[in-house]
C-alpha cells in the first residue's frame, strides 16, 4: 500500500475527531483556495477557530459538500461571499462574511 494511504488509515480517527472539535464550536471561519498539483486544478478548503485547523481537499469548487459538512454547526460561521455558503438558510447560524455583510440563517441583517 502507498505510504500515504497507509498514513491516511492511520490518522483517519484524528481527522475525524479534529473536524468534529471544529464543528462542536461556537466560532468557525471557512475558506478555499485553489492549488495545482501536477498541472491539474483542484481545491483545499481549510476549517478552523482560530486555534485547531482542517484541511479538506476536493477536485472541484463545488460546495454541495458543505452542507452536509456544516449542517449541524450552530455557532458563528464567518466565510467569503462565495455562494455555496448561502444554502445555510434552514440553519440558525450567524454567518459573517468578510467584508461588510452580516447574515443570520441565511437573510441579511
Amino acid at each position: 500500500m502507498c505510504m500515504k494511504r497507509t498514513a491516511a488509515k492511520q490518522y483517519k480517527s484524528t481527522y475525524d475527531s479534529i473536524l468534529r472539535h471544529l464543528l462542536g464550536g461556537q466560532l468557525l471561519h471557512v475558506d478555499e483556495t485553489q492549488v495545482s498539483i501536477k498541472g491539474s486544478i483542484a481545491y483545499v478548503w481549510v476549517f478552523t477557530n482560530l486555534h485547531d485547523v482542517f484541511y479538506l481537499y476536493t477536485e472541484t469548487r463545488g460546495g454541495s459538500f458543505l452542507q452536509e459538512t456544516l449542517k449541524d454547526f450552530k455557532g458563528v460561521l464567518v466565510s467569503d461571499f462565495f455562494a455555496a455558503y448561502d444554502g445555510r438558510r434552514d440553519t440558525p447560524t450567524l454567518t459573517i462574511r468578510t467584508g461588510t455583510l452580516v447574515r443570520y440563517g441565511g437573510q441579511r441583517i
